[in-house]
């Protein structure tokens, strides 16, 4: 009997120090969080109840007719840590659309003009002009100067002079002439040389010296109109070829019977 009685004491003993053992295992499993603690042993928080809010009351005004709303987020009940206060939330409200208006246009773009660089070739380098010699004026072989040769016949003075008709006093004022005398290089009279009358007008006459003798030995006369008028003529000497041998003469007339009559005497300088 003592025997078995000890013996169930020591199992007894044996399974408490197990169960102690198993106990320490776990507690220290549950302070270095391997093992899960159980539900009944975590500690209880306290829970506060639900605190209601009160929506504000917001004017809704009457909608007209709009475009179909955009989906808003849904207002969530958060429950705040302070004194239960009306904390506003977001409650979608219908907000008034206006009606036809004129959507302003966004500002227009003020074009500025920007120069657009332009890749340019980078100047080349002139060269720069050498300064060459500005050639001297060198003078022009001189020929020697040949004197103008003159005429061979020149104007005896104090011709030409005018006066009245006297070679045809029958005529009297319907008359208007020029007539002279041609001399030789010694004051002689020289028939045979061709004078020349032209004008402006489109007169052109000839004759030669001596055909008429009214004038003298070498006379010469050349009617130019049947009445009076204020006219110049030109009168000058030719060679039988028609060569020039004297100046031009000028004979402006007044147109007065008082000088209806040109004078003019030639006389030989040079052979010809």
């Amino acid at each position: 009997m003592g025997r078995g009685s000890a013996g169930c004491l020591n199992l007894i003993t044996l399974v408490f120090l197990i169960l102690t053992l198993v106990v320490i295992l776990a507690v220290g499993g549950m302070l270095f969080n391997v093992v899960p603690v159980p539900l009944a042993f975590r500690p209880m928080t306290a829970t506060l109840p639900p605190t209601a809010f009160f929506p504000t009351e917001t004017r809704t005004p009457i909608p007209s007719p709009t475009d179909t709303p955009t989906r808003t987020n849904t207002p969530t009940r958060t429950p705040t840590p302070r004194p239960p206060t009306a904390t506003p939330t977001q409650t979608p409200t219908i907000t008034d659309t206006p009606t036809n208006t004129t959507t302003p246009l966004p500002p227009t773009a003020t074009a500025t003009l920007t120069q657009t660089p332009t890749n340019t070739k980078p100047p080349t380098a002139t060269r720069t002009p050498t300064r060459t010699r500005v050639p001297t004026r060198t003078k022009a072989p001189t020929q020697p100067i040949t004197p103008t040769q003159a005429p061979a016949f020149t104007v005896l003075p104090p011709s030409p002079s005018l006066t009245s008709n006297f070679v045809n006093p029958g005529a009297g004022c319907n008359f208007m002439g020029i007539g002279g005398q041609v001399y030789d290089m010694n004051n002689q009279p020289l028939p045979g040389i061709q004078i020349s009358v032209t004008s402006d007008t489109g007169f052109n006459q000839t004759t030669i010296s001596g055909s008429n003798t009214t004038m003298g030995q070498s006379g010469w006369l050349i009617q130019v109109d049947t009445k009076v008028s204020p006219i110049t003529y030109i009168v000058e000497l030719k060679s039988p070829q028609g060569v020039s041998l004297s100046n031009k003469v000028r004979v402006s007339f007044p147109g007065t019977c008082e000088q209806n009559l040109a004078l003019i005497n030639f006389k030989q300088g040079r052979p010809f």
